[in-house]
């Protein structure tokens, strides 16, 4: 009597077929190329950030080392030389330019905001005692560059927190904005079946609908002060467009 073979298969120990793995390779997609190379150009600017940080921690060593350790003389000398370098390599500098933004203008990059970018980071670094062998896990410590930018001034200091906003000090400036500007009035015989009187000026909130036609329908006014106050705020907030009232910004600091 012949037995029936098993067909059943041990997913976890079986060794897939030669056939098997064509296969699989045939199933592969090219959005999962794709995906590859995206990761591969992550993986290299991961390691160009860090060359990057490396070379800004040997700008800071040797800063360290060959001008702010030196005598009075020799520092002077240095910035000097350096000064003329730019000039040679028509590098902008001026004489208010620190040594550190020269020598990132020189070794990483001319651009002037990069540049005074990596001096700002450089600047805090030595400001707050780190050397060339500790530069790189503070800097990862600080968040990285822009966080360290947004967080310190250019001379290493701590950048004062910025308080927010109150309410009533946007809805002030809402109020300001607007000034005496009028976008259009209504005659009140129009209204007088629909809102209340009243006896002088108030001040409320509408509900109103924009139609294609360029007509606008009052669905209702909202007299909540919060409402009316949050409008103005929002209003603050609001892009100026070419319409609006012509008073500058400028003029509506509330301090």
């Amino acid at each position: 009597m012949v037995q029936a073979l098993s067909t059943e298969i041990d997913f976890e120990t079986a060794t897939p077929s030669p056939i098997d793995s064509v296969q699989r390779k045939i199933d592969i997609s090219p959005a999962s190329f794709f995906l590859d190379r995206v990761f591969k150009l992550k993986d290299e600017h991961t390691r160009s950030r860090v060359f990057l940080w490396e070379v800004l921690a040997k700008i800071l060593g040797l800063y360290q080392s060959d001008y702010k350790n030196s005598p009075n003389a020799a520092r002077v000398e240095s910035k000097q030389f350096l000064e003329a370098k730019c000039e040679q390599e028509k590098i902008r500098v001026t004489s208010e330019t620190s040594v550190l933004t020269m020598m990132a203008k020189l070794i990483v990059s001319d651009n002037r905001q990069l540049a005074a970018g990596y001096a700002l980071v450089l600047t805090t670094a030595d400001v707050m005692g780190q050397t060339e062998n500790s530069f790189c896990a503070w800097l990862e410590n600080e968040g990285g560059i822009e966080k360290v930018r947004k967080t310190y001034d250019a001379k290493g200091n701590p950048r004062p927190a910025k308080s927010p906003v109150s309410q009533s000090i946007l809805a002030e400036r809402g109020r300001r904005r607007i000034g005496t500007n009028i976008l259009c009035t209504v005659d009140s015989q129009e209204l007088e079946d629909a809102l209340p009187p009243v006896e002088v000026d108030r001040e409320r909130t509408a509900i109103v609908t924009c139609h294609p036609d360029g007509s606008v329908s009052i669905r209702a006014i909202v007299n909540d002060q919060g409402v009316l106050t949050r409008a103005y705020a929002a209003y603050a907030n609001q892009p100026q467009s070419a319409n609006a009232s012509a008073e500058s910004d400028e003029n509506l600091s509330i301090n």
